[in-house]
């Protein structure tokens, strides 16, 4: 036992043991206080730790990487590659997405649904919103513009008409 700072390759050590060099451990090290590393970092096998944990700078992780819990992060993330949830995903705020985004189910919206973009159509394959199959509506439908239907038109209650309107070929049963 030694009231003194010890040092290992070091002849003025300024801390209760100052190693200068590689230190190597066969079994458990326990730590019960803080533990400040300067330098990289790397370990070969598993790190469990007890208590929070502060990452000051760039965790880089080169495997796949199970998290059992919730991963909160407080500043931007950047994914580089596909990001591949299996439950379901919760946004507070908005989602914005730079890039085409594909959809393999149903999209379920609770809220109303803007669509921004103002390009025109002139058939049906063309304009802001394209939809390859049908479209079930449950409520009124208003049109700002002109509405051209390219087959046949079936009304199930009366048609009203304001203003000057052309019919041609009308089949009335």
């Amino acid at each position: 036992y030694r009231m003194t700072n010890v040092g290992i390759k070091n002849a003025t050590p300024s801390v209760e043991l100052d190693v200068t060099g590689e230190v190597h451990v066969t079994s458990n090290v326990d730590f019960d206080a803080n533990l400040n590393v300067d330098g990289r970092t790397d370990i070969g096998g598993i790190l469990d730790v007890d208590g929070a944990t502060n990452l000051n700078n760039t965790l880089s992780v080169s495997q796949d990487t199970t998290l059992s819990s919730a991963l909160e992060v407080g500043g931007n993330s950047v994914l580089q590659g596909t990001l591949n949830v299996q439950q379901a995903v919760d946004f507070d705020s908005t989602l914005n997405v730079d890039s085409s985004t594909t959809i393999q189910s149903t999209l379920a919206v609770a809220g109303v649904s803007n669509f921004n973009n103002t390009t025109d159509s002139s058939n049906k394959n063309d304009g802001s919103v394209i939809i390859a199959g049908g479209v079930g509506i449950a409520n009124t439908i208003n049109i700002g513009g002109d509405a051209n239907v390219g087959s046949a038109v079936s009304i199930g209650s009366s048609l009203s008409v304001a203003g000057g309107s052309t019919f041609n070929d009308i089949l009335v049963s």
